[in-house]
């Protein structure tokens, strides 16, 4: 049987070449001559660059959009391109993919310090994936209460506290050893709340007249002082702190008064730093509530006048709603938020309660476990 074999000499050379309607040839070297790459289709580029992707890196191919590190050697896929809060996986050998920073966490909360009518320096986890008492697993660098809590992926950081506190301390999630003293805040400031970027730590307004409407900033990358950024929209104390992955929430507070409180909801961006505008308005002019964190809503709980669990969308700016009641009364609680409930620890009058209420669900909260000892004013974060 005849084979027939292909024979380019049986084209004459004004078939061959790289535009329309011509047959492409290999050069002597058995390369593809040079061509216009647009023609080419199938084909996947990656964005060559010396250092990794960012959150804030929006890639003009949205999702699929592949990203190598000539610098490292490690390749990120883009599998969620929302601007500003882009999503980069490593898909290579290595590990660390780039994800915005989400507050709510997955595994305890903590509750630091507090008063028991004495002040505490103990450090107390409790597990978010059961149900039960908290445990002893390290201790603030000075017994305290009336501070912030605040949470960046890796560290838990007290800020403030009792007698106009400066001390920034931070303690490791994953180590359990003591916290650190790693900066001081530009004022001090008791009955302080905070809130967190992942990038930076916030604390909010305080028990000093003057300075009773300061917005402070520090660096959970790196270690060092507060500076000033702004000023809530009125001077108080003992709000309540939230968290959404782009603003910073005080609810709440006493305006210097032995019996007022007030229902503002106040709200600050963490991209750029300046003053926090009135938003919306809570059911009720409250103070000394507690503050909690979804991704998708914050929360207020316990107050000095209620026990109502009220809810606002971070998604518009809107006044909050009852969705359900804590088991008992108090305030001055130490709060944390995992992914899926709220929690609140202690409070005052002194109480050992740790309970926690849905996200998901409105619904009341339940008596969950205890903390080590009855004490409120304890500042709470979440791993």
């Amino acid at each position: 049987m005849a084979v027939n074999k292909f024979d380019n000499s049986m084209f004459d050379a004004g078939t061959i070449g790289t535009t329309a309607n011509k047959l492409l040839q290999l050069d002597g070297s058995t390369k593809i001559p040079a061509v216009d790459g647009s023609l080419l289709t199938g084909i996947v580029g990656f964005t060559a660059s010396a250092s990794d992707p960012v959150i804030a890196t929006n890639p003009s191919g949205g999702v699929g959009t592949l990203w190598k590190n000539t610098t490292s050697g490690e390749v990120y896929c883009c599998t969620d391109a929302t601007a500003g809060a882009n999503v980069w996986k490593n898909v290579g050998a290595g590990t660390g993919d780039i994800i915005p920073f989400i507050f709510p966490g997955e595994a305890y909360g903590y509750v630091m310090g507090g008063f028991t009518p004495t002040y505490i320096d103990t450090i107390q986890k409790y597990s978010y994936t059961a149900d039960g008492n908290s445990t002893d697993v390290s201790n603030l660098t000075v017994a305290r209460g009336f501070h912030a809590g605040i949470a960046s992926e890796s560290y838990g950081y007290s800020a403030g506290g009792q007698s106009n506190n400066t001390t920034i301390d931070k303690f490791s999630y994953s180590v359990g050893s003591n916290a650190t003293d790693v900066g001081d805040l530009v004022q001090g400031m008791s009955d302080v709340q905070g809130a967190s970027s992942g990038t930076y730590g916030y604390t909010m307004i305080g028990n000093v007249q003057a300075y009773g409407d300061m917005i402070q900033k520090f660096s959970v990358v790196s270690d060092g002082n507060a500076t000033d950024i702004g000023n809530t929209t009125s001077a108080r104390y003992t709000t309540g702190g939230v968290s959404s992955s782009t603003h910073g929430y005080a609810h709440g507070g006493n305006p210097f008064h032995p019996s007022l409180g007030t229902n503002v909801i106040d709200k600050f961006s963490f991209t750029t730093d300046g003053d926090a505008t009135d938003i919306a308005d809570l059911l009720t002019a409250t103070w000394g509530q507690g503050g909690q964190s979804s991704l998708t809503y914050g929360y207020q709980t316990k107050a000095n006048v209620s026990i109502e669990i009220e809810k606002w969308p971070f998604a518009s700016d809107a006044n909050s709603t009852d969705v359900g009641d804590m088991t008992h009364s108090n305030y001055y609680q130490g709060t944390s938020s995992s992914t899926t409930y709220g929690y609140n620890a202690g409070g005052w009058p002194a109480t050992n309660i740790i309970e926690k209420f849905s996200f998901t669900t409105d619904a009341n909260s339940t008596d969950v476990g205890d903390i080590l000892v009855a004490s409120g004013a304890g500042a709470g974060t979440q791993y």
